[in-house]
């Protein structure tokens, strides 16, 4: 009985005393970023800070995973910060994830969000391992990569919501009520862990991570 009530007093802290219920937020615990029992950080280096995660990736396509959450369908929205920096701030949320090398992602470009040139290229999907970036302007230029809308400055908070409604997805920015990408998901997983994405030695804040399972 004992060992019941704790896992439970650990869930209700980790997850901001909200169950795993379809239709019920969830408000992971960002403070507890360090406790491995709850992230799992891969390639990344993370800690909390002014009531936000600030995460830096140590090498290509790191990630802090939330723990004994498997998401499906739902939505999700948070708070990204990075800055003015080309080919230096990928950041992102990734989902639907089975480890390291498999997971589907939505990650924004924020040095391209004004750009004249490309700000087409300002945020991006990926299903890896097999639909990287480059595979995917290579094969599908233009569909699965879009402008952002309404385009914030690079070095502001931006406010995304994705919705999942496998295969479907949808992203909106910073209260939109039009979607700056709307795309099917090319895989099939249809459920998995997810978290904060970040890639080539990026450095962000995330904050207000809300999670409503459908």
């Amino acid at each position: 009985m004992k060992k019941i009530e704790t896992i439970t007093i650990f869930l209700l802290l980790a997850f901001g005393g909200s169950a795993f219920a379809q239709g019920q937020k969830i408000t992971p615990d960002l403070s507890l970023v360090q406790n491995t029992g709850y992230w799992k950080p891969s390639k990344v280096k993370a800690l909390y800070r002014d009531k936000a995660v600030e995460m830096k990736a140590v090498g290509n396509e790191g990630m802090l995973i939330l723990k004994d959450l498997d998401f499906s369908n739902g939505t999700i929205e948070l708070d990204i910060k990075s800055g003015d920096k080309g080919g230096k701030s990928f950041l992102g949320l990734a989902f639907h994830g089975q480890n390291d090398s498999i997971y589907d992602a939505i990650y924004f470009r924020p040095f391209n969000f004004r750009s004249s040139e490309k700000s087409g290229n300002a945020m991006q999907y990926i299903s890896h391992p097999a639909h990287t970036w480059y595979s995917l302007r290579e094969n599908h230029e233009g569909k699965y990569e879009n402008g952002v809308s309404p385009a914030p400055k690079p070095e502001d908070w931006f406010h995304i919501k994705v919705v999942v409604n496998s295969p479907k997805i949808k992203v909106f920015v910073n209260g939109s009520d039009k979607p700056s990408l709307v795309l099917d998901q090319l895989s099939t997983r249809g459920k998995g862990w997810l978290g904060f994405w970040a890639d080539v030695k990026s450095r962000g804040l995330f904050k207000n991570l809300i999670i409503v399972p459908e």
